[in-house]
């Protein structure tokens, strides 16, 4: 688990691959999370190739960054948010979408394209994390809705009138985080 930035993810993973290579370890019960970065989901020839080495059993998205072309009714209703504004998101969008690419992208909008067909085929567990001040929390509440639909098992954390990332800021909001995440990752099985 990481603080969500996807660069050190990427690293972390690289490494752990580079050490079961080495023959130092096999990692057999492996959880992708990421929080604030939204990703495309990984695609299963990759997936395929870690496998031998990885076991991925499922997906954390806390508090995950998605938005579309249309502004959802909670990002007009947070227009002037203090933690994470719909300007700022959409500056952080300009600055990581290709080049000629609006918030329709399926990197940053999830509920287009074939991403969630893609996730569904890889058989993880999904849990999506939210708060209800969170101005990005309709499109997590939908696309965690759209995945149930597309058949994946999605369990749902979302929590009333906390803004964008507060369990970053509040010793008891992380501890309630975390039980929900051990009960979220105690109850997968391994996959083999």
């Amino acid at each position: 688990m990481g603080t969500g930035s996807g660069g050190n993810l990427a690293y972390s993973v690289g490494h752990r691959v580079t050490n079961v290579r080495a023959g130092l370890t096999v990692l057999q019960r492996v959880w992708v999370r990421g929080g604030r970065t939204a990703c495309p989901p990984p695609q299963p020839a990759l997936t395929n190739v870690l496998d031998p080495l990885l076991r991925i059993c499922g997906l954390i998205l806390h508090h995950p960054f998605f938005g579309g072309e249309e502004r959802c009714e909670s990002e007009i209703r947070h227009v002037n948010d203090r933690v994470f504004p719909p300007a700022v998101g959409d500056v952080c969008w300009e600055l990581c979408l290709p080049v000629g690419e609006n918030r329709d992208h399926a990197y940053s909008n999830p509920t287009m394209g074939d991403g969630l067909e893609i996730l569904g085929a890889l058989k993880w567990k999904v849990m999506v994390c939210g708060g209800g001040g969170d101005p990005m929390i309709d499109m997590q509440r939908n696309v965690a809705k759209l995945m149930k639909e597309k058949g994946l098992n999605v369990v749902e954390r979302f929590t009333d009138g906390d803004v964008h990332g507060a369990e970053l800021g509040d010793p008891s909001k992380s501890q309630t985080l975390f039980a929900s995440l051990k009960r979220f990752i105690s109850s997968t099985p391994y996959r083999f």
